[in-house]
């Protein structure tokens, strides 16, 4: 059995970048951990947080508060890899904002029509089992 050889993989070996490392990991553990704890106990939360709001409302905001959590932690995640490979941040958001100027040219129907679908996501003026009449 062969062992990988350490010059492969470049590690941080001094004791700073080790530490920031783990700085990241446990920061994500408290991110995911804080995401399962509002996925279990969402009803009682929800009650005790946003008392001024109706139930759809408590719902709906405490999803977004999870998928945004998890997001952060993806993306914590994600910068932290690519940092360890050696990849500058830097050109991922020079990219990112050279393919974005690029959709939006090239797709401004599609663009248009899911910020139309994401403003009646938010604003909920319906649920599942509402019946909608429209004129013929």
């Amino acid at each position: 059995m062969d062992l990988l050889d350490p010059s492969l993989i470049q590690f941080p070996r001094d004791g700073v970048k080790a530490f920031g490392i783990l700085v990241v990991i446990g920061l994500l553990s408290t991110l995911l951990s804080w995401k399962k704890e509002l996925r279990q106990n969402q009803d009682s939360y929800a009650t005790q947080m946003l008392q001024g709001f109706g139930e759809k409302d408590r719902l709906f905001l405490f999803d977004v508060v999870q998928k945004t959590i998890g997001i952060a932690a993806m993306l914590i995640l994600c910068l932290e890899v690519m940092h360890l490979m050696g990849i500058s941040p830097a050109v991922l958001v020079t990219a990112g904002g050279v393919g974005a100027v690029a959709l939006g040219f090239g797709a401004k129907g599609i663009v248009s029509n899911s910020l139309s679908g994401l403003s009646l996501y938010i604003s909920r003026p319906f649920i599942v089992s509402d019946f909608i009449d429209i004129p013929s």
